[in-house]
């Protein structure tokens, strides 16, 4: 299809500047991050903020295609990795607006995933969070814990957050912990559906210990 019948309305100058400058760093990165592992997560973060420029500006016309979800097959074949990848990296660009494009490539794109919980809340993410995200020697557990805080009431001595992460299970083990998790639960004094639900985690796991130590601590 000739590209004149593709552009439905005509573009500036400026706009076809911006267009081609923008293809031209897209280029230039989808060939670094094929081979590049050191900045690895900034330049996906910085890869996605382009891309969501060039979907919602409709710069992936002047490139010659008919369709911006065709123009992401090429960015895909260019990087190895699938669409469900590339287009969970634009959510992240479109669900942050309070976030700069140069503020999310200091970030990362695994931080500003993280930052997403907030937004999913129905909350903004907080300036301060922002800023301590884009610090290099911020982690992603301490983004993390910040913004567990932010979703979550802590009273004031009950200690810091501890991210206990997450696990590969099979489907007789994930029955099992099930099993394990409903029996600590309502167990006497049962555990209050009421209260949030970290702290029934929380009372879970500490349950888990306590039975544990109980029963196999005694003369070790």
């Amino acid at each position: 299809m000739p590209l004149a019948a593709v552009i439905e309305q005509p573009f500036t100058e400026l706009e076809l500047s911006d267009a081609t400058r923008l293809k031209s760093e897209i280029d230039s990165l989808l060939g670094s991050l094929a081979s590049l592992e050191l900045n690895l997560m900034r330049g996906w973060a910085k890869l996605s903020s382009q891309l969501y420029e060039v979907r919602e500006k409709k710069f992936w016309i002047t490139y010659g295609f008919e369709s911006f979800g065709k123009y992401i097959v090429e960015v895909c074949d260019k990087v190895g990795k699938g669409r469900s990848q590339i287009y969970q990296g634009i959510r992240i660009v479109e669900k942050l607006p309070e976030v700069s494009s140069e503020e999310l490539t200091q970030i990362g794109i695994s931080k500003s995933a993280e930052l997403c919980k907030i937004r999913a809340a129905g909350k903004s993410v907080p300036r301060e969070l922002i800023e301590r995200a884009k610090q290099p020697g911020t982690t992603i557990d301490q983004v993390r814990a910040d913004v567990f805080s932010t979703l979550n009431a802590i009273p004031e001595g009950k200690g810091k957050y501890w991210d206990l992460g997450g696990f590969p299970c099979t489907e007789e083990e994930k029955v099992l912990l099930d099993r394990a998790i409903h029996v600590a639960k309502t167990t006497d004094p049962v555990i209050s559906h009421d209260i949030p639900e970290w702290c029934q985690r929380k009372e879970v796991f500490l349950r888990f210990a306590m039975e544990f130590l109980s029963q196999y601590e005694t003369g070790q």
